[in-house]
């Protein structure tokens, strides 16, 4: 189960960054007056009475940007999930407050 909801925390995320790309697209920027946008996706999943993952948007710039997914409840200790504007993506699997990154040749997810 907590590898599927990871998954599903996973592809929140990946909505998430189609948004921002979506806004950096018509705005040429990721920040819209000054401030980041508030029209992501902010639980995961998105349609279920428990929320596993609470998803925030930081590091708001208006060239980049950062997506965590923070594990809650039964699923708190699966570690934090991370995707940047770059692509570049982390997971803090062993939930040690430390995000492992992605190399070009893997997926930490």
């Amino acid at each position: 189960m907590k590898k599927a909801r990871r998954t599903d925390a996973q592809t929140v995320l990946m909505q998430n960054t189609n948004i921002l790309e979506r806004i950096y697209t018509t705005e040429n920027k990721y920040s819209v007056s000054g401030t980041c946008s508030t029209s992501i996706i902010t639980a995961s999943p998105v349609d279920g009475a428990t929320k596993y993952y609470t998803i925030a948007l930081s590091n708001c710039e208006p060239s980049s940007y950062t997506l965590t997914a923070t594990p809650e409840g039964s699923q708190a200790d699966d570690g934090i999930l991370e995707i940047s504007h770059t692509g570049r993506k982390g997971w803090d699997k062993d939930n040690s407050g430390t995000v492992d990154y992605a190399s070009d040749s893997e997926n930490k997810w």
